[in-house]
């Protein structure tokens, strides 16, 4: 009996190990026909206000959403890259004559979309989803 209840909870494991690994695959490789995402790794920078002090701490974390028939694997050589430009970008639009400090989702995704583009070239990249933004004032 208890070699039974044994068995049964090792099979239910290595199935659950299993399908969790296959919908991980799934999301880094995408469906067959399916949008593929990369998840980039949280990016945090200090904005910087009038007077050269610090105002506050932004962090974003961001997927991108490629184009069809692109993988991860092609986008891996530019990822420093991407990084620069989404830390270079995003500081220029929380800093640049921005007197309410708000800046539109709208705005950052296509600030965004155009700077990584520059980077990886046309055709690799065709969206950027914004999973989360964080903002913390400065004391």
């Amino acid at each position: 009996m208890i070699k039974t209840l044994f068995l049964s909870l090792l099979l239910s494991i290595v199935l659950a190990t299993s399908w969790a690994m296959a919908a991980s695959e799934n999301h880094a490789a995408g469906t067959l026909n399916g949008p593929v995402y990369v998840r980039l790794k949280p990016i945090s920078f200090s904005v910087i206000g009038p007077t050269n002090k610090i105002e506050k701490e932004v962090s974003v974390q961001l997927d991108l959403e490629l184009e069809k028939g692109k993988t991860q694997d092609m986008l891996e050589p530019y990822r420093n890259n991407i990084i620069d430009a989404v830390l270079v970008t995003l500081t220029g639009l929380y800093e640049d004559n921005n007197p309410t400090g708000v800046v539109a989702p709208e705005d950052i995704k296509a600030s965004l979309l155009e700077a990584i583009n520059n980077v990886v070239g046309g055709g690799m990249v065709h969206g950027v989803l914004l999973i989360s933004i964080g903002e913390r004032k400065h004391y």
